[in-house]
């Protein structure tokens, strides 16, 4: 599982940054920072940003096809 990095920032909210993987033509690491108003609320918010994505060509989010959410349980 991806690392979370937290931060309390200026105004009050926890910055998560979650390590999504490596760009394929640089190399260089892939970060996405979602923001919440608690450490539980950043941490939800961080499961979902990793969670994967069915990308399969003519799938439009329908009918349950989704992959499975990414629960940090090995």
């Amino acid at each position: 599982m991806a690392k979370a990095r937290n931060k309390r920032r200026a105004d009050g909210r926890i910055a998560v940054q979650v390590y999504i993987g490596k760009d394929k033509e640089t190399g260089k690491r892939k970060y996405k920072t979602v923001y919440g108003n608690t450490q539980k609320e950043a941490d939800e918010k961080a499961m979902q940003a990793n969670a994967p994505v069915d990308v399969t060509p003519g799938n439009n989010g329908g009918s349950g096809s989704k992959a499975p959410a990414n629960t940090g349980k090995f």
